[in-house]
């Protein structure tokens, strides 16, 4: 996934940067104190230098995330996502920038940052707003040096939907199984339903409104050619076989190609308007589903369809 083309190491600016997606990943325990969220959000930008993650002289292309009190301007929490995905999708088709590539950049935070569930749905003290920002760096050396670091500026993003309580503009945490850690499964991935060890209200207490499904898909070395995985535990259901889990359910990918490769996860929820039997294939007439949804002109965002999650395979037979 990561760009080998040559960086101009020239000093321009990329010719643009924009924000993509940012999502919300509700993770589900048992214990209050261990529930709350991921935090997500990807950019993509056009430059003629080569993004990396580490310069080789410590200097990371990470994210920054600052949770900011509406009432009293007070910072709450601040995260610095480390965890990053980098997708070189080819040259820029622009001829303005001939030398250009386009890169994807996704920040991920970690079990070790979750963000309290009253930050991004409000509570009794007010309401919260989110900040972003980003530190991209390359691979331009001047005197064995780097010199290329550049700085996103704090742009200010908010979350809506019913107090967090819309599960179709949420994503709940899978639970994944990286391929090659052992047992019988080192062929392939396998990703349990968000509340698979019964976690009853998720550490959310009775408020707590539950998707009905996860769609789960996954890629293989950044191709960005999304697979289903396969739901082998909703036995007699028509989910069973599709990309479609419930909370408890099990789905696994294909068998994956030897060696040591960057696997993708991607996962939503959806919700039935109506009551359902038989667990039939959500769709647009059935369910709702978070869609994600950005109006350049107007500033509007909401979150990304997806949730994403990244594994190294390592020891594939």
């Amino acid at each position: 996934m990561q760009s080998n083309f040559t960086s101009q190491c020239n000093y321009d600016l990329p010719a643009y940067c924009n924000l993509i997606q940012y999502s919300r990943v509700f993770r589900c325990t048992n214990v209050d104190s261990l529930s709350g969220y991921l935090l997500q959000f990807e950019y993509e930008l056009s430059w003629n230098n080569n993004v990396v993650q580490n310069d080789g002289f410590n200097n990371l292309t990470e994210g920054n995330i600052e949770i900011v009190s509406d009432v009293t301007n007070n910072v709450m929490q601040t995260l610095t996502l480390t965890n990053t995905q980098i997708t070189d999708l080819g040259p820029d088709p622009n001829p303005s920038f001939p030398n250009n590539h386009i890169f994807r950049v996704k920040f991920f935070s970690d079990n070790s940052q979750l963000v309290p569930r009253g930050y991004i749905n409000g509570d009794v003290t007010g309401t919260y707003s989110v900040k972003l920002s980003a530190n991209f760096v390359t691979d331009c050396k001047q005197g064995g040096g780097p010199y290329y670091l550049w700085l996103l500026p704090v742009t200010t993003y908010g979350f809506t939907g019913d107090r967090g309580n819309d599960p179709c503009k949420r994503n709940e945490k899978g639970w994944v199984t990286p391929a090659g850690s052992g047992g019988t499964d080192t062929n392939y991935l396998i990703i349990a339903g968000y509340n698979a060890l019964q976690n009853l209200t998720c550490g959310y207490n009775s408020n707590f409104i539950e998707p009905s499904l996860q769609e789960v898909e996954y890629e293989v070395d950044g191709s960005n050619y999304w697979l289903p995985m396969i739901n082998y535990t909703a036995s007699g259901f028509f989910i069973n076989g599709t990309k479609y889990i419930r909370w408890d359910d099990f789905a696994k990918t294909g068998t994956l190609p030897s060696g040591n490769h960057v696997i993708g996860v991607r996962y939503r929820n959806w919700k039935y308007n109506t009551s359902q039997t038989g667990w039939p294939i959500p769709n647009s007439s059935n369910a709702c589903h978070n869609i994600g949804y950005f109006d350049p002109n107007n500033s509007i965002y909401e979150y990304s369809s997806y949730a994403y999650e990244y594994w190294i395979a390592v020891n594939i037979p």
